[in-house]
């Protein structure tokens, strides 16, 4: 994979062939037996300096019981009270501008949009991601969450790939300076 910057703001994923990062009810389970340390998430991990998310995500990782990401800063886009929680985590209300200071705030870079969909594009509508990783998990799950909304055009360029032994590949994007 290509170097992080401490300004870049990763969204790094995982998606079925089809398209989606969880099934319809929010299930992920069915990514479990893929992530195997090949991949290198716990490196990934290490060189991040500051996690975001949206409310779904935020909630659907509480739900499985200990905060993953203990001793990095992180930014909850939400318009509802956090709950109270023993980490270091800011609010940012949804707009891009309040997220970009609300990460600017929080702690050091890169950034790692860990989800969801309608932060990411909303992310990548404003040019706020500067690197896609996706890992094209070999599924096809049929409906489900999909890795974005995004309803408008956004040329990419290909920055990097990578194949592993399980049939996973990783697709590395920057969007496209200017668009042609």
């Amino acid at each position: 994979m290509p170097t992080l910057s401490k300004t870049d703001i990763v969204y790094y994923l995982a998606a079925s062939i089809d398209g989606y990062i969880a099934k319809s009810n929010g299930d992920v389970d069915w990514l479990a037996p893929y992530f195997i340390p090949e991949l290198g998430f716990h490196d990934f991990i290490e060189e991040i300096g500051t996690v975001a998310m949206g409310r779904a995500t935020f909630e659907k990782i509480l739900s499985f019981g200990q905060w993953p990401y203990s001793g990095k800063p992180g930014v909850i886009v939400t318009h509802r009270p956090l709950p109270g929680f023993d980490a270091d985590l800011a609010q940012a209300s949804g707009s891009s501008a309040d997220i970009a200071s609300a990460l600017a705030a929080a702690g050091p870079g890169p950034y790692w949009l860990v989800g969801g969909a309608q932060l990411a594009g909303q992310l990548l509508a404003d040019r706020m991601i500067t690197r896609i990783d996706h890992f094209i998990i070999p599924e096809i799950i049929g409906e489900g969450i999909p890795a974005l909304f995004l309803q408008r055009h956004m040329p990419m360029d290909l920055i990097g790939t990578q194949t592993f032994s399980n049939g996973v590949v990783c697709l590395s994007y920057k969007p496209r300076a200017s668009i042609t």
